[in-house]
């Protein structure tokens, strides 16, 4: 999505089954490194629409990674919904020009945005592994404190 500096990033997630009991995060980049503002949570609106504005449109080129989670405290994603936006300011690299159906359009700038999707695509599986590497590893914690209890359970029943 183009958009002009200093104005306001409609960042917008739309979960598709209308969920309105998740709690949607955007995880912001610019040019591949951490916004200064990092993570904004969005606010329900109606049937599963998560929205936020309050972000202003730099000069840079800003990625948009969105996640839902299952509580408040964003500490268990869904394994359901996640999405990716790029915006671009609309006076970056590119001769802009407006075609007959209004939509600005600039070879350049639409190369820049499709690399900067495929980033952001790739970022977004990374973190998605990462979460998931994180629950697999305290999920194993658990396993096994389970089972090194039962094994001290048989041991005491079998020295009675």
């Amino acid at each position: 999505m183009i958009i002009s500096p200093g104005e306001k990033i409609p960042l917008n997630a739309l979960l598709a089954d209308g969920d309105t009991a998740k709690f949607v995060r955007a995880f912001l980049y610019s040019n591949g490194l951490p916004f200064s503002t990092p993570t904004v949570d969005l606010t329900h609106m109606a049937k599963g629409d998560y929205r936020d504005d309050s972000v202003t449109m730099p000069n840079d080129i800003i990625t948009a990674i969105y996640i839902a989670f299952e509580d408040a405290g964003y500490t268990a994603p869904s394994n359901f919904y996640s999405g990716v936006d790029v915006f671009q300011p609309i006076h970056l690299k590119g001769d802009i020009v407006q075609g007959l159906d209004g939509e600005i359009q600039s070879n350049e700038i639409s190369a820049e945005v499709e690399t900067e999707e495929v980033e952001a695509r790739t970022g977004l599986q990374e973190l998605q592994a990462s979460i998931v590497a994180q629950d697999l590893g305290k999920s194993i914690e658990t396993n096994e404190a389970s089972s090194k209890a039962g094994e001290e359970d048989i041991e005491g029943e079998a020295g009675c």
